[in-house]
């Protein structure tokens, strides 16, 4: 009886085990396809963004006309929301179309909103309308949109994920937010009572949890006994609803109980029975053929059995849904006559193939196919497996298991299109905003070009030549008796002074708007990383286009007053670096380093350049002692769309960092805080002139 006893508690301890796998298992899958429908939402926001008619749909003010092009832009259904900057509602769009709602609630307590109404972009979960809602929202700048700060795209949540998440993973589900309990799915058996009593034991835990982690909990009822995981949702470090997934075991166990109490001795055998019965499904268990039975009927799956000959024997539930027929329009058909199975491609597998494969006892798998019933209504992506069943050593019979994933297609296709569209729109800003950079100081040089030759002398040279234009005999005598003509002379000697001086300026700028515009010729060809592989690499010495830099600035960016320019200058031997991929990166950054500067300005108005080598990095400096950065900004710095300026993009520094990136480089901050300047510090591999790496 012992040995009995310590059997039961093995094979208890082994079904909880596999429980406990199967729910982690699961979990980790949702958190997964969670994430993906987030960042789908996300980009989404970023294709609505990027449309170039956004901006004059909604200076129309009319709405009806904005939520069609919303609807459209987003190739779907969604709850669209438009907020004042102060987060009132100045319009609200129904997710069933039922028509356009005008309110002033506010909505700023909202997670989405009040991130956009802070200029970032983020999704979330929210509770909305009494009910959990998925939503992502855009900033909308006052410089381009007036009155209008957010627009918030979203959908209902809950049920949705209940549902979806017991249809997959063959569970109960429930979802649960601060104040308790909000839902389950209609089959949970586990009552609301005890899991909102479980929820409220679990929730300290759960509030300090970090993202993506979960607790296990076991519950029990007069009836029931269940294992579950639960985690909060979305990525966000304060969660606002939970969702748990839970497996019944309690029949699983009974069986065992009763199986010990009714067989005595025997039990022991009937107990290893259980084991090798039970656990696969844990639970809803009676004898072996009604196991079967019941495994093959519940699965999710569809499930066709048939013959060594192809002839179908058995034909489960969710093959009737998928296939769209009823098993009695299968059951002792051939199967390659009435079902036909493909690749990626358009033509079908080849029927004698598949046999010829599974004769010889090869397994035929395909994760991005299609099945098609001989009808011809229902063709749909699939990921297959037909495998062959085996008894000694002959084939008996086959196996088809089929889900439809033409859903998951959509969604990648879909994905792929607007990450495509999302790309295109950073590519495009991220050159127009290196572009006006240079081109400010090409306007700036044009400015004092113009200024200089309206205030050119020719007049007086026009004038000087008008008096000598006198005969020949009368020209001697004005010029040497007459005290105007007397002068001319020197007048002729300061104005050639004067053009020749005011040629050399001239030619000087000239040259810089030159610069700036093959740096700008030089920017748009960089873009060419995006569709090819190769970089011109060009010797540089660093000090050279550290001044370059600071001179392009200071055309766009006028010096504050007192501003003490100090240059720290390691001698160095060139370099070979992409060269405009540098400058972007350098005039960017003194461009920053003088706004901050002119904007906050300090008893003690200091710009210090600095070189220096590090071990096998070139490390170039520019430090300021403006603004400086507030430490929860540091993190956030070079993210896309982060700025803390009013007129900003966020696009300078993070289109920065990924070129530094790309160079083989680093691009960092640093900062004691608001008021104590900042350090931004460029770190690039030392590869010479001559070819080598100084390591």
């Amino acid at each position: 009886m012992c040995s009995l006893a310590l059997v039961e508690f093995q094979v208890g301890e082994h079904i909880r085990r596999r429980v406990s796998q199967n729910l982690q298992r699961s979990m980790t899958i949702f958190q997964q396809r969670d994430h993906e429908r987030g960042q789908a939402l996300s980009l989404m926001l970023a294709a609505i963004d990027s449309n170039p008619k956004l901006k004059s749909v909604l200076a129309s003010q009319d709405y009806p006309t904005v939520v069609n092009f919303l609807r459209e832009a987003a190739q779907s259904d969604q709850i669209f929301l438009l907020t004042d900057s102060h987060g009132r509602l100045l319009l609200r769009s129904d997710l069933d179309g039922t028509g356009i709602l005008l309110a002033g609630e506010n909505l700023a307590e909202l997670a989405p909103v009040r991130s956009a109404l802070d200029g970032r972009r983020e999704n979330f979960y929210c509770w909305f309308d009494r009910e959990v809602w998925r939503m992502a929202s855009l900033p909308l700048p006052a410089e381009r949109y007036g009155k209008l700060a957010t627009l918030t795209v979203g959908y209902r949540a809950q049920q949705n994920l209940v549902e979806r998440a017991a249809r997959e993973f063959d569970s109960d589900v429930a979802l649960f937010t601060e104040a308790g309990l909000v839902t389950t799915n209609e089959r949970c058996g586990l009552p609301g009572n005890l899991l909102a009593e479980e929820f409220k034991r679990l929730e300290p835990q759960l509030l300090s949890a970090q993202p993506g982690e979960w607790l296990e909990f076991t519950s029990q009822s007069e009836n029931t006994q269940y294992r579950g995981v639960l985690a909060g949702l979305g990525q966000e470090p304060k969660q606002l609803a939970f969702l748990a997934i839970l497996q019944n075991n309690r029949e699983a166990v009974q069986l065992i109980a009763q199986t010990r109490s009714t067989l005595g001795l025997l039990g022991l055998v009937a107990l290893v029975a259980a084991l090798l019965v039970s656990i696969p499904v844990v639970g809803r268990v009676a004898n072996p053929v009604e196991l079967v039975e019941t495994v093959i009927q519940t699965v999710g799956d569809g499930l066709i059995h048939m013959t060594p000959d192809g002839t179908i024997q058995r034909v489960n539930l969710a093959a009737e849904t998928l296939l769209q027929c009823q098993a009695k329009d299968l059951l002792d058909r051939n199967f390659f006559e009435v079902i036909q199975l493909g690749g990626t491609g358009p033509n079908p597998l080849l029927g004698d193939q598949l046999m010829t494969a599974l004769s010889a006892g090869q397994t035929v798998r395909q994760e991005e196919g299609w099945v098609q019933h001989s009808s011809g209504q229902a063709r749909f992506g699939s990921a297959f497996v037909i495998a062959p069943i085996r008894q000694e050593g002959k084939t008996s019979g086959a196996v088809l298991l089929f889900r439809d994933i033409s859903e998951i297609q959509a969604m990648r296709h879909q994905l792929m299109a607007l990450s495509h569209q999302a790309g295109m729109a950073e590519v495009a800003t991220g050159t127009l905003h290196n572009v006006g950079n240079a081109l400010n100081s090409v306007s700036v040089s044009a400015s004092l070009v113009a200024d200089k030759v309206r205030s050119s002398r020719l007049a007086s040279l026009s004038k000087t030549v008008a008096m000598l234009e006198r005969p020949k005999e009368e020209l001697a005598a004005f010029l040497s008796q007459d005290p105007k003509g007397q002068k001319v002379p020197v007048l002729l000697a300061k104005l050639a002074q004067h053009l020749e001086e005011q040629q050399q300026s001239t030619l000087k700028e000239l040259e810089s708007m030159l610069s700036n515009l093959e740096h700008v010729k030089q920017v748009i060809k960089m873009q060419q990383v995006h569709t090819k592989t190769s970089a011109l690499l060009e010797e540089v010495n660093l000090s050279e286009i550290l001044d370059s830099a600071l001179a392009m600035s200071e055309a766009s960016i006028s010096f504050p007053k007192g501003l003490d320019v100090i240059k720290e200058y390691q001698a160095e031997s060139p370099i070979q670096v992409e060269k405009h991929k540098l400058m972007q990166i350098l005039v960017n950054l003194c461009c920053n380093a003088l706004e901050s500067l002119a904007e906050e300005p300090a008893a003690e108005q200091r710009l210090l350049l600095r070189t220096s080598i590090v071990g096998n990095k070139v490390h170039l400096e520019v430090q300021d002692s403006g603004g400086g950065i507030a430490p929860e900004n540091l993190d956030k710095l070079f993210s896309h769309g982060f700025t803390t300026k009013p007129d900003g993009h966020g696009f300078g520094l993070h289109n920065c960092f990924l070129a530094a990136r790309s160079m083989g480089g680093r691009l960092s901050a640093q900062s004691a805080g608001t008021g104590k300047g900042a350090t931004f510090l460029l770190e690039l591999p030392a590869a010479y002139a001559d070819g080598m790496d100084p390591s």
